[in-house]
């Protein structure tokens, strides 16, 4: 590969010419520093083969067991995905919606809260189907919250549209469980539209 990825977060540090790109990849991320430049201008305007080969490395850090849901990498890779308006991104993005990490400047909100969430909104209506799973599978409160709060948004913050996708998968819900899940959403919906 021959973009490298100094072009998108600066000098790297500690990181050789022969390192992988997910070596780069993450060093980068974990190095970079928001008031740097042109980072997302230049993430967009990678040509369709690099766009695939930063996605596929930006996935594998999302995705690094290795890696707590607070480590600066993994948040800023759910950042890049929304910025690049990943769909193929949509299914780890729903997995990894409750991601936060503090931002490393008390003046910066880089990557900010709950970066996959805000991603997953960035690609849109591509993610409904995930972060509907999300509601019907998950016995975790915070990620039926937010999966909802990225529907409300996709929706452009119509609440009667995202309470009729709602009573849609409840409808069509044979599982008690599933059915239970979205029940208690709908019934304390205006809790769900704004941040946890």
């Amino acid at each position: 590969m021959n973009v490298s990825l100094a072009v998108i977060a600066g000098p790297v540090e500690n990181v050789g010419t022969n390192a992988s790109i997910d070596e780069q990849l993450v060093a980068a991320l974990a190095s970079y520093r928001p008031y740097g430049g042109t980072a997302i201008l230049k993430l967009r305007n990678l040509e369709s083969d690099h766009r695939k080969k930063f996605i596929q490395s930006l996935l594998k850090t999302l995705n690094d067991p290795q890696l707590d849901n607070q480590d600066f990498a993994k948040n800023v890779a759910a950042y890049y995905l929304g910025e690049l308006s990943a769909s193929e991104a949509v299914d780890s993005l729903a997995a990894h919606i409750t991601i936060n990490s503090p931002p490393i400047d008390p003046r910066d909100f880089f990557p900010g809260a709950f970066p996959a969430a805000f991603a997953l909104i960035n690609i849109g209506a591509q993610s409904i189907p995930a972060v509907m799973r999300n509601i019907t599978e998950s016995d975790d409160e915070q990620v039926r919250h937010l999966s909802v709060f990225v529907i409300n948004w996709i929706e452009g913050q119509n609440k009667d549209v995202t309470q009729f996708r709602l009573q849609k998968a409840l409808d069509a819900q044979s599982d008690p469980a599933k059915k239970a899940r979205v029940q208690a959403v709908l019934e304390s919906l205006s809790n769900y539209l704004k941040l946890p």
